[in-house]
């Protein structure tokens, strides 16, 4: 499921990523960036409520209210959620990509439909998991034998071991050990359940969801500015610290923008230049 969150925010962000700057689709673009992150976080919703067997079958979604009622019924009347959201994102981004909201060349673009591709093989290979669990007759056999492992051990273990104290330990060593693997078994065969073990479903589509927020954040949506100075940074220095004091040791990009501005004008004084700040 980390696996398909991965291929899946690679998507979107993919697509946030080539979506037009020109300031004419600006208004085209914030639509659909919203309706593009709300629909990602219904897909993986829909996703994990397919392999997750809980009692609370809710999840947390971006709201997604205003969509058109008609269509949000009929996702809950079809045979397979999923596929269907999946279907709304890929037309969502084909009509993007006819109206220039999102401006790059279809190759490069078709990664995109390759990465929510992905994400739905991996999906239906977690499938298999609540789909296809273990036969009957072999789990039947694996708790037989166990039971007359059971008794045997302690028969062998009793003719064996002169000492009552080390014939009793060892018999509850083993058997304990063997019983001890069939549970973990019985646990790793179904891990999306609501048991202490299993895996935390709802905290997946909450860590989604904050992911997607931050990238239709302002700063995420495009790189840092970087002053360059050729005599400070040709000689690749490292910094050994955290993010925190890394951010506390960067000048302000503010007082940095107005002194380069500064000398823009000054540069453009000197030589006769009429500069457009």
């Amino acid at each position: 499921l980390q696996q398909l969150r991965g291929e899946w925010f690679n998507a979107f962000s993919s697509t946030v990523a080539f979506c037009n700057i020109s300031e004419a689709k600006k208004e085209e673009v914030e639509v659909f960036e919203h309706k593009l992150v709300r629909l990602m976080s219904m897909l993986y919703g829909a996703a994990l409520g397919q392999v997750a067997e809980l009692e609370d079958t809710s999840f947390e979604f971006l709201d997604f209210a205003d969509f058109d009622k008609e269509s949000l019924e009929f996702l809950t009347r079809c045979h397979d959620r999923c596929e269907i959201v999946l279907m709304w994102i890929q037309r969502l981004i084909y009509e993007a990509h006819e109206d220039q909201v999102i401006k790059v060349a279809p190759p490069i673009l078709s990664r995109v439909y390759n990465q929510l591709g992905n994400g739905i093989v991996i999906l239906n290979n977690a499938r298999k998991i609540n789909d296809f669990p273990i036969p009957y007759p072999l789990a039947q056999m694996i708790t037989v034998m166990l039971i007359l492992h059971w008794g045997l051990t302690a028969v062998v273990i009793a003719t064996s071991v002169k000492q009552s104290f080390w014939a009793g330990f060892i018999s509850f060593a083993v058997i304990f050990s063997f019983w001890s693997i069939h549970y973990i078994g019985e646990e790793l065969e179904q891990p999306f359940g609501d048991d202490q073990n299993d895996l935390p479903i709802r905290e997946m589509q909450e860590d989604l969801n904050a992911s997607l927020r931050d990238m239709l954040h302002e700063k995420a949506r495009f790189p840092p500015h970087f002053w360059y100075d050729r005599t400070k940074h040709s000689k690749l220095e490292c910094v050994d610290a955290q993010f925190e004091d890394i951010v506390d040791g960067v000048v302000d990009l503010t007082d940095l923008s107005a002194d380069h501005a500064a000398l823009d004008v000054d540069l453009g004084l000197g030589l006769g230049l009429d500069l457009d700040l």
